[in-house]
């Protein structure tokens, strides 16, 4: 479990780091998750890294952080099937419109999530 949590750490920071090269890498991958029905899967795979957080927060240095981290994993999924298909596209598709500066900071604020994940186990 905390193998996991690194290694999404380590790809949190990568994407991150390529995002901040090539600014299109951001919206290719939010497109990704509007073709179908991927959204769902996301929130799949959210819920399944939520409680692989909440398990390996008894094993981690910074337990708080991925408890907090695994709660908030888990409530995302919970609001993707809540609000629906529809909603969420659209809310990604708002994003898509965003300047190049906001999706730096949020590519920051990836990094740095993934900088504590890596410290944290």
């Amino acid at each position: 479990m905390l193998a996991v949590v690194k290694i999404l750490g380590l790809l949190y920071v990568g994407f991150g780091s390529i995002n901040l090269i090539n600014s299109e890498f951001l919206k290719k991958y939010a497109e990704f998750w509007l073709v179908g029905k991927r959204i769902y899967l996301g929130a799949v795979v959210s819920f399944l890294l939520g409680l692989n957080f909440l398990f390996a927060s008894g094993l981690a240095k910074w337990r708080g952080l991925l408890v907090i981290l695994g709660v908030l994993a888990i409530l995302k999924a919970v609001f993707i099937f809540v609000r629906g298909e529809k909603k969420m596209k659209d809310i990604i598709k708002k994003f898509l419109d965003t300047k190049e500066s906001t999706a730096k900071i949020f590519t920051i604020i990836w990094i740095g999530i993934g900088v504590l994940l890596v410290f944290s186990v």
